[in-house]
């Protein structure tokens, strides 16, 4: 070979590294320092907030009623239709707690209990395709319920619903569209929900619509429902959800903690239904094990405060974490602080015993690889002041935020609570694996 073709066939090796080695540069492929680094995913990247601004007119109209609407002859999609009816837990039929689990055709309603004897705030999801429908729910007492079509709240503020001493009341809210299309509809307020109603000579196709994701929230009375009768909408989980699109799967029991087996209401026995056990009892592990939960929300208990020792409270965090790992040793798990309301026995400024539980609560965040955060409202104090709306005191935020009862949040209280709780959540990991 001469000198010019060994020069010609040099040069065209040389041309074709050139071109290889752009490529792997471009493609990322040389070297640790050029690898792409891909983002773990947040929560935040999973969240469809509803949106605050109320749907027009133009677009629909939702109208409050105690009575059916006047439409003729009326048809009714039940709630224990298959497939019609996405629910935040399993419902049962409304009594079933007496009469058993099979609906009574002619007072067809539905309730929402977890594993223990208190109700849950209904909160159903669906896609409806017609003109007009109008959901039908039952309270007892007082309640408030809302409806968002399509992520957009279909009034200023909930329709309020009064019942009556001597037992429930049905009531509807009447939802009229242009013209007959698909539009996705929440409902969430009411511990009682029958179904959907239609005018009979008017089709409505209604689906369930699948959960994009769904945490699961143990906890005490925090989240279990809202004592406030005119909060029911936005009490904890329903507002969890709102703040975030996810479905909550609410498996709260009053009285609570990772050591406290809680107070059980007299109504237990009568309903026989199951009591209230601490958070790593069999029943709860097992109830974890069995939902449709993509993640896990554990919000942290006063409850457990003295006579419990802060290292008894360790110990049970502790053994909570691994029997939950066992069970589901893939599940992200959210760790949440003690609740820092203050009372007559739980001063404002936080204590060295309460601060010492919340180190606890870290420290394990950091010792247990599925535990994806730890978020602390105890020693921020989110709530200030030692009164409640119907006790101001003037001295903090608790006056506007704390219910009648002195203790609990009331709507406007929960709504700052759990908002204070998604700006955190929205920052942390999905995947343990990418825990800091």
């Amino acid at each position: 070979m001469t000198t010019r073709r060994v020069l010609v066939a040099v040069a065209a090796l040389v041309a074709v590294a050139v071109v290889l080695l752009a490529s792997l540069w471009a493609a990322d492929l040389l070297g640790p320092q050029e690898q792409r680094v891909e983002k773990p995913v947040t929560f935040g990247d999973l969240m469809e907030p509803a949106k605050t601004e109320v749907i027009s007119p133009a677009e629909a109209t939702a109208t409050f009623r105690d009575r059916a609407p006047r439409w003729g002859d009326l048809r009714e999609i039940r709630w224990y239709v298959p497939n019609a009816f996405t629910f935040s837990l399993t419902p049962k039929a409304f009594g079933s707690h007496v009469d058993g689990d099979e609906p009574r055709v002619n007072f067809s309603a539905a309730e929402f209990f977890l594993n223990n004897e208190v109700a849950k705030n209904a909160d159903v999801t669906f896609t409806a395709t017609g003109r007009r429908f109008a959901i039908h729910y039952m309270t007892t007492r007082r309640s408030d319920a809302m409806v968002w079509l399509d992520g957009r709240p279909v009034a200023t503020k909930p329709f309020t619903g009064v019942g009556s001493r001597r037992g429930s009341v049905h009531h509807w809210i009447e939802i009229t569209l242009p013209a007959s299309r698909a539009v996705k509809v929440r409902f969430a307020g009411p511990f009682v929900f029958c179904g959907v109603d239609h005018p009979a000579d008017e089709s409505l196709k209604v689906t369930a619509t699948p959960p994009p994701f769904t945490i699961g929230v143990v906890s005490d009375s925090m989240y279990e429902t809202s004592l406030d009768p005119g909060s029911m909408s936005s009490s904890a989980a329903p507002t969890l959800s709102t703040l975030t699109g996810f479905r909550v799967w609410n498996m709260a029991q009053g009285g609570t903690g990772y050591l406290n087996t809680g107070a059980d209401p007299a109504i237990g026995q009568e309903f026989n239904l199951a009591g209230t056990t601490r958070f790593g009892s069999n029943e709860r592990v097992e109830a974890l094990a069995t939902a449709p939960i993509d993640a896990l929300l554990v919000n942290g208990s006063l409850n457990d405060g003295p006579p419990f020792s802060v290292a008894a409270h360790l110990d049970a965090v502790d053994r909570f974490l691994r029997a939950v790992e066992m069970r589901l040793p893939s599940l992200p798990i959210v760790l949440v602080g003690l609740e820092p309301m203050s009372t007559s026995k739980i001063p404002d400024v936080p204590t060295k015993h309460y601060l010492a539980m919340t180190r606890a609560l870290k420290s394990m965040a950091a010792e247990h690889d599925n535990v994806v955060g730890f978020i602390d409202p105890y020693t921020s104090n989110w709530f200030t002041g030692t009164g409640s709306s119907r006790k101001p005191r003037g001295d903090g935020n608790q006056d506007q935020y704390i219910g009648r009862d002195g203790l609990h949040p009331n709507g406007a209280g929960q709504v700052f609570f759990q908002q204070h709780v998604v700006d955190q959540l929205r920052t942390l990991p999905v995947n343990p694996r990418d825990r800091r």
